[in-house]
């Protein structure tokens, strides 16, 4: 099923009517992205990113985010742990930088800018 953006849900109805309380919820609702159209704006990683990833976000404009410096953050990327090598490339955002040192800040971001561009004064 399809769900408009604009409706505020958090749930499945129909997955979510045997929901019992006290126990894990049935039926989050989660977005599936069209990868395909997305690769077809953007030729490679760094043409999105230059976009600031505009393309996989819920809101139509990066000048809606709050001014804080919000993302951005360095990304390392570890061949090894404690020394030991890992056989693969392990990348490591270093989330600490952001206002509250905390990964959540750039939900929170983009909880707010998506109200202000679609007229919620309630999050």
């Amino acid at each position: 099923m399809e769900y408009d953006a604009g409706d505020t849900m958090y749930l499945c109805p129909s997955c979510s009517s045997s929901n019992i309380p006290g126990k894990p919820r049935a039926g989050v609702l989660k977005i599936l992205y069209d990868y395909l159209d997305v690769r077809k704006r953007n030729k490679s990683f760094d043409d999105l990113k230059k976009s600031g990833f505009i393309d996989l976000l819920p809101i139509s404009s990066t000048e809606s985010l709050p001014p804080l410096r919000v993302g951005g953050t360095p990304l390392y990327t570890m061949n090894t742990l404690d020394g030991i090598s890992v056989g693969f490339r392990l990348h490591l955002k270093d989330d600490s930088q952001n206002p509250t040192w905390s990964f959540k800040d750039r939900a929170s971001a983009l909880v707010s800018a998506y109200a202000m561009e679609n007229g919620l004064s309630t999050i």
